[in-house]
Order: C-alpha cells, then sequence, then structure tokens
C-alpha cells in the first residue's frame, strides 16, 4: 500500500491545500470546525496510527497511548477531538486539555462523528444522543455506517446493499420530528 495525503478544499478560492502531518506515510484529515482546526490520524512506517490536530499551519501530535491505535474522526466546536484507540478492542474517548477521557462507560463503540455542539455521536450503525444509543440499519441494505451528525441530528454516511458485490451507497438521514424536539 502506498503512502497517501489529505487535503483541504477552500470554496471561496477553490483551491487545495495539501495536509500531511510531516514525516508520515499516511495523513487523514477526517475533520474540520468552525475555527478551521483540522483533525485526523496518521501512520508512518512501523508505527502505530496516531491522532493530530492542525491549526493554522502548525501540526500538534497527541500524547501516543502506547498500547493502541489512536483515530481521531471528530471535532467539536470548542476544538475538543473525538475518536477511538484500538488494540485488543476498542475503546471510544475524548480529547480535552492535553488528556484522554473515556466517552461511553461500556468501552465498545467506534466514534466517527460527532456534531459540533458535542451532544450526538455516530459510529458504525448507531447514532447516540439524549443518553441513548438507536441502531441505525437502512431499510433492506447490509451493514449501515454512520460518519457525521449535525447539530439537528440529521446523519451522513453508507450502506452496503445485499447484493454479492455489496455495493456501497450513500445515505442522509434526518430524525422524527418528536426526536428533535425532547
Amino acid at each position: 500500500m502506498g503512502d497517501y495525503t489529505g487535503f483541504m478544499y477552500d470554496k471561496n478560492s477553490q483551491t487545495f491545500t495539501q495536509v500531511t502531518y510531516p514525516g508520515s506515510g499516511t495523513t487523514y484529515p477526517t475533520s474540520i470546525n468552525n475555527a478551521g482546526t483540522i483533525a485526523g490520524y496518521f501512520t508512518s512506517s512501523g508505527v502505530f496510527s496516531q491522532g493530530f490536530e492542525l491549526v493554522g499551519s502548525t501540526y500538534r501530535r497527541l500524547p501516543a497511548l502506547n498500547f493502541a491505535n489512536v483515530y481521531v474522526w471528530g471535532i467539536k466546536g470548542d476544538g475538543t477531538l473525538i475518536g477511538y484507540a484500538q488494540r485488543h478492542g476498542v475503546y471510544d474517548f475524548f480529547f480535552d486539555q492535553g488528556k484522554y477521557h473515556q466517552l461511553f462507560p461500556s468501552n465498545s463503540a467506534q466514534v466517527w462523528g460527532v456534531n459540533r455542539a458535542g451532544t450526538a455521536f455516530v459510529g458504525p450503525g448507531y447514532l447516540y444522543q439524549n443518553g441513548t444509543f438507536q441502531v441505525l440499519q437502512f431499510p433492506g441494505g447490509g451493514a449501515t455506517y454512520a460518519y457525521d451528525v449535525n447539530n439537528a441530528g440529521e446523519v451522513v454516511g453508507l450502506f452496503l446493499d445485499t447484493s454479492v458485490n455489496q455495493q456501497q451507497h450513500c445515505f442522509t438521514w434526518t430524525p422524527p420530528t418528536s426526536a428533535t424536539t425532547k
């Protein structure tokens, strides 16, 4: 597998800016907040995946967790990073003020997206908000993967169809009106 780099697209200037953690083989920028802070993870040859954030032109590596790969998937409006670390299982976290904190008591959910308010989280086949996990399964589809959620509770992601080739299809999901008024 070759090296990969990420990018940021500025719609006003219609330009692409390369996002590459210094010295990494692969960089995955996965989220950006309204302040322009980019968050994600990178890998280097023979090194576990590690989280990073990019503020302006300055890259900051999250402290390494010696036992785990660290995957940063989201950033709240206040700059708190959300993701999971993986070794012999999956451990969700949020990274705030220089420390890792557990997000869910179960230690079993991969967190792939967070709304900017930090009140709703998504991952493979779930939405978590108001203290409740909700299964997300696209009707008639196979595996469903939620990648992000906004402050209105709208979710985006993809699902695999049930064909032999398991083709990927994108989806958006809007919660019922009663779910957003709680």
